[in-house]
């Protein structure tokens, strides 16, 4: 497992549209039901997408996501 690197910026690009508006979701604090019916997709999408995230991001927790520094 990669190691949590909080001071990484990450490119904005290195993330998909769905996964961008799943992050936005996050970082206002929405639970993954309310992000789910924001963007007309199921839960079980946006659990799928928020792993992927957490992979990409090497991040284990909602609150790790939100102290990463995302370019923009």
């Amino acid at each position: 497992m990669r190691d949590f690197l909080p001071e990484h910026v990450l490119p904005a690009d290195a993330f998909s549209a769905t996964q961008m508006r799943i992050l936005d979701g996050v970082r206002r604090g929405l639970l993954n039901k309310q992000i789910a019916y924001e963007l007309g997709i199921s839960e079980h999408t946006v659990k799928y997408h928020l792993s992927g995230i957490f992979r990409k991001t090497g991040c284990h927790s909602r609150a790790q996501l939100l102290s990463l520094p995302l370019a923009r």
